[in-house]
């Protein structure tokens, strides 16, 4: 999902490999019991949307608000002027 361009054959694979983690998860972490859910985190469930997301937004990388973080956090690294870090990323 971390690459700028997704074939529909990517997509569909994506999608059915994704929900299969999903559900392993439940069983294995959380056995599908209300008193466990708190197993489940965000993240855990958010990755049912990446696919429906990606088809109707684009692929992730070029949208979340994470990866504009990391950029800017490698942007960061490569720049090394520890006087003022941040001058050239404005």
């Amino acid at each position: 999902m971390c690459q700028y361009s997704l074939t529909a054959e990517q997509l569909k694979d994506a999608q059915s490999l994704l929900c299969i983690w999903q559900c392993e998860f439940k069983l294995l972490y959380y056995q599908l019991k209300e008193y466990c859910i708190h197993f489940v985190r965000l993240v855990v469930h958010q990755v049912t949307h990446l696919v429906p997301e990606a088809i109707q937004k684009g692929p992730p990388i070029c949208y979340a608000q994470w990866m504009m973080e990391h950029t800017i956090g490698n942007l960061d690294q490569q720049i090394r002027q520890p006087s003022k870090p941040f001058t050239n990323l404005v």
